[in-house]
Parts: structure tokens; sequence; C-alpha cells
């Protein structure tokens, strides 16, 4: 499970000398050139966002039954009961669906911490995964920097999300594993 694609990031960090050349060179022909590192500068903040959001309506894979979803801080996650495969999509390797078979996720659970100050707030929600032998966090939800929200509002649909998937994970494991 990778959820940053460090190769996309550096890639974008060892294009920007060109573009700076490149804006240099195209001045002395146009004026536009000085688009260019600010188109730069958008696609670098925009494309994960963009390419992110097309992925995932886009098509998952053949002979996948959808049967639960789960919409994370950083992450999209559909569980597939009938094959028994989670497939994981990742704001920041927002370039592929990745597919993990039931066998190899050895343990899933969900953390609930909530804020010290009022008991009834939530302030993360996350879910762990064992996936052979190595354990990935994902946050589904944060409280961010000021308050929490209600356990029995949006933190509390939230952890219905988390709650479902990971029984429905752990039902499908037992039930292929035996």
């Amino acid at each position: 499970m990778k959820k940053v694609n460090v190769l996309y990031y550096l890639l974008l960090l060892a294009l920007w000398p060109g573009v700076i050349v490149l804006t240099g060179m195209g001045l002395k022909l146009s004026r536009l050139f000085l688009l260019l590192p600010l188109l730069y500068v958008c696609w670098c903040i925009f494309s994960q966002n963009i390419i992110y959001a097309l992925k995932k309506k886009g098509q998952l894979k053949e002979n996948f039954d959808v049967s639960v979803t789960s919409e994370a801080e950083w992450s999209t996650f559909w569980f597939d009961r009938t094959h028994g495969e989670l497939a994981m999509l990742c704001t920041f390797h927002p370039f592929r669906i990745q597919y993990i078979p039931v066998k190899k996720i050895w343990d899933v659970s969900v953390r609930v911490d909530r804020d010290p100050k009022a008991p009834e707030l939530a302030a993360l929600i996350a879910c762990t995964f064992d996936i052979d032998g190595k354990k990935y966090r994902c946050v589904m939800f944060s409280k961010g920097r000021f308050s929490g929200f209600r356990m029995d509002g949006l933190a509390g649909v939230i952890l219905k999300q988390a709650t479902e998937l990971t029984e429905e994970i752990l039902a499908c494991r037992r039930r292929l594993l035996g």
C-alpha cells in the first residue's frame, strides 16, 4: 500500500529549473512566456486533486463489486465482499487505484481519540491496516486546529463508515481463511 508517489513530486521539483530556462529563452520571442511559470505552479498545486477526482469517478477494475465505500481525509476505499479485495485511491498517489487482497490484510482496527476538554467531541478517527506485517494508518477524520465534531453528528457518521469497512474486511477474511 503506497500512499505517496515520491517519484512524481521529485520530477515536479526537477522540472522547475527547466521551466525557468525555457521562460528566459521564450521571452525573446513573446511576453506570453511569462505565463509559463504561473501555469507550472498551478499544475503543481492542483494536479493531484484533479487527477484524484478524475480517477475516483473512473471505472474500477472489471468484476469488482463494490460492497462498502468509505471516504477518508486523504483516501477513498472500496471493498468487494464477493472477491475479497480492497481498493484504495490516495490523494498523494492519484495515478492508480491499488488493489489489496484480503488474504494479505492481517488485521484492521479503528481508533477514536476524543477531545480531552470535551469528551463528546472526536479529535481523530483513524483506521490501521496490518498488511503483510506492515502497519499503515489512514486518517478518516481529524479535528483540525480548533474544535472537533460531535460524535452524534459528522464524526459519528465517519466512525460508522470506518467501523463498517473494518467489520466487512475482517468478516471476509474469516470467511476466506476459515
